[in-house]
């Protein structure tokens, strides 16, 4: 009997483990029954996917939000000069949160000027900031990287978090829930998948509950699935989610 899980692949293959042979296909089954499942995905793990995972939680604290990164996370870069309107944000979010980023803040005097061609020494630039602190309640503010995201993964339960948990693209199901597709089969990823939703995958389907394999369409007259179908075919499912947030970078693989 064949898998009906949407999820599954239905591939009749199978593996041998313990001198046992058991199908590909009720493997996928078991596999999907465990699948992460989530109702908001953030796809990104920088200062702004953090954000908009603790606001999704601190507007509606029923919502499984889960926050999928590709790297380890750890510190990097120098020092993020934080607006007024950033900082007024993140006070929309939680009041909190921004006091303990402010507490380790440099707090800037000013700047100084230099010709580019020269090198020589034009004038010194006093900051505002009585008088953005006295219209806005906060004046421009120096943070390190990792304050900025270690503020916000302290506000986030420690399981939301996925870290070396690459998702290189997504499809659409006809239900409206959403497949999250990890780095295609062969191709590297960054690091060890040590995180929740590394802990069963199962590959892309067809989108339809209880269709058949690649072999079954074709026997039909269904045309030949195009290279970005065949692609998503290749990558396996890490997760299931109700809504996508693209927030990995500028050349962003989920917003393309």
């Amino acid at each position: 009997m064949r898998c009906q899980s949407r999820f599954c692949s239905n591939t009749p293959t199978t593996f041998t483990s313990c001198s046992r042979t058991v199908p590909r296909r009720c493997l996928n089954r078991l596999l999907c029954k465990s699948m992460l499942t989530v109702d908001v995905a953030v796809v990104g793990g920088g200062p702004a996917g953090l954000a908009a995972a603790v606001a999704l939680q601190r507007a509606n604290p029923g919502l499984k939000v889960h926050v999928f990164e590709r790297t380890s996370m750890k510190a990097r870069g120098a020092a993020v000069l934080v607006g007024v309107n950033g900082l007024l944000a993140l006070k929309a979010i939680d009041g909190q949160l921004v006091e303990n980023m402010l507490s380790k803040a440099i707090k800037l005097e000013g700047s100084d000027r230099y010709n580019l061609n020269t090198g020589d020494y034009i004038e010194s630039l006093p900051m505002r900031n009585e008088i953005y602190k006295e219209q806005y309640g906060f004046n421009p503010s120096l943070l390190g990287w990792a304050d900025i995201t270690d503020a916000l993964k302290a506000a986030l339960p420690a399981d939301s978090i996925s870290i070396n948990s690459a998702i290189t693209g997504y499809k659409q199901l006809p239900d409206n829930t959403i497949q999250l597709l990890g780095p295609a089969n062969g191709s590297s990823s960054n690091g060890n998948n040590n995180n929740p939703a590394s802990s069963s995958t199962c590959a892309s389907s067809s989108g339809s509950s209880g269709s058949n394999n690649a072999a079954d369409s074709s026997s039909s007259g269904a045309s030949t699935p195009s290279s970005q179908q065949q692609q998503q075919q290749q990558q396996p499912v890490v997760a299931i989610c109700k809504a996508l947030v693209g927030a990995d970078g500028w050349f962003s693989q989920i917003r393309e």
